[in-house]
């Protein structure tokens, strides 16, 4: 597949990507044909991995105890659920898809041509390869978000994939953060249910609000619900998984054997980002 057929099916909305290591991608995601969802708690954020809620003051102990309890409900249950983080493109790439459609690129090999289409795509944002990316060692994955979505539904409705929303402080609203429990008897309240369904009313608030210091990341979440009876942990994805673009320090020496057997295996193509007078390209 020449670039130009390459990048163009890059620019499909449809595409969403996760970066990764080196290692982690082929020795665990493409080895094993699956991504892990991973844990809340286990993120780099504060307000993820710490426990953000708080409770309306109460004299009556009854009260003071059941919100306490409540409480450590919401906070094990946004803790462990499970989530996996994708970065889009920046914008809409569809007039750039008619360009590729409807004219003869010469040379995509060329900076200027190169970097008109491909500047938008979520696979070449240099900080993302530097932070996530194993500081360009890694691999960047693409895959369809319509294809996921059917192979996680396979398993569960009960998901939400949403783009990420990026503000000033405060990040989360007070609303949500905070359980009112005026005009309740405490002893009819099942702590679990309420926490439960206190989640699922603000889960805008406490899965896809983060500081807008992040927004370049351009990130899309994938949330699966809080389920202690069935933890869904990793995702097929044979039928999802498009392309892998590799990094400029990629370790070709040691992985391009691994490159070739998995390219063949899940029929994807691959690009590999360069580096060179001053800017980036793809090839």
């Amino acid at each position: 597949m020449d670039l130009a057929k390459k990048i163009y099916k890059l620019l499909d909305e449809d595409i969403i990507y996760h970066y990764t290591k080196s290692d982690t991608a082929f020795l665990y995601i493409l080895k094993n044909g699956t991504l892990k969802a991973s844990y809340l708690k286990n993120t780099n954020d504060p307000i993820e991995y710490k426990p953000q809620h708080s409770s309306s003051f109460f004299s009556d102990e009854k009260f003071r105890n059941k919100s306490i309890e409540i409480r450590g409900e919401i906070k094990k249950m946004r803790s462990e659920t499970r989530f996996i983080s994708f970065c889009e493109d920046k914008g809409n790439n569809n007039n750039l898809r008619n360009e590729i459609n409807n004219k003869h690129i010469e040379n995509f090999y060329l900076g200027i041509e190169n970097i008109k289409f491909i500047r938008k795509l979520g696979c070449v944002l240099p900080r993302m390869w530097t932070q996530y990316g194993d500081k360009h060692k890694g691999v960047c994955l693409a895959f369809s978000r319509k294809e996921l979505k059917k192979e996680i539904e396979k398993k569960t409705n009960e998901y939400k994939f949403e783009e990420i929303e990026y503000r000033e402080f405060p990040v989360i609203k007070s609303s949500a953060l905070v359980t009112n429990l005026i005009g309740l008897s405490p002893k009819k309240i099942d702590s679990q249910e309420y926490a439960k369904k206190f989640i699922s009313e603000n889960y805008k608030e406490l899965f896809f609000k983060k500081h807008n210091d992040y927004r370049d990341e351009n990130e899309c979440r994938l949330i699966i619900n809080y389920d202690k009876e069935n933890d869904f942990e990793y995702i097929n994805i044979k039928s999802s998984l498009k392309a892998i673009i590799f990094g400029d320090n990629f370790n070709k020496n040691k992985y391009e054997s691994l490159r070739n057997k998995f390219e063949k295996k899940y029929d994807l193509f691959s690009c590999d980002i360069n580096w060179g007078s001053g800017t980036m390209i793809l090839r």
